[in-house]
């Protein structure tokens, strides 16, 4: 399913650039830093996807495990938000992004993009939706705020 923020400033007839995971490209995937990154880079939206922790919070992740982009094991469904925002998400993609962190969906929405946004839920095969959002990153993760 694919969610496109039509309100997206750019020039007619130039093609709308939307950040997969932020910038994932440059840093890790689904962080503060890739949304910065993908900010200064000019995309137009960025997508991400959500998860729930074993206590009910949204948090900024792919996949139903921390496994994959963390120093850590386990399925979200088993685990607090203070034990996933514990994690380091960053240095599995490089050294220069240890320190980095599972954001909370409302950390990315008040630092990352404050402005209503499109968005779609879709369910997962987890316990509950997952949502994607494109959101314009006009005001993305303000210099100096992207490991929180």
């Amino acid at each position: 399913m694919t969610t496109v923020d039509t309100s997206a400033a750019r020039r007619p007839g130039t093609p709308l650039v939307v950040a997969h995971r932020g910038n994932s490209a440059v840093a890790p995937q689904n962080t503060l830093a890739a949304f910065e990154a993908a900010w200064r880079g000019g995309a137009g939206s960025i997508e991400l996807d959500v998860q729930l922790t074993a206590d009910g919070q949204v948090v900024v992740i792919h996949d139903d495990t921390v496994d994959a982009t963390t120093d850590g094991t386990g399925a979200l469904a088993g685990l607090r938000l203070a034990d996933v925002r514990a994690l380091d998400a960053g240095s599995w993609f490089s050294p220069a992004f240890v320190g980095q962190r599972v954001p909370t969906f409302a950390r990315w929405s008040t630092s990352c993009c404050p402005a209503p946004a499109s968005s779609c839920c879709s369910r997962s095969s987890g316990r509950g939706p997952r949502t994607r959002s494109a959101r314009s990153p006009s005001r993305c993760a303000r210099p100096g705020s992207s490991t929180a």
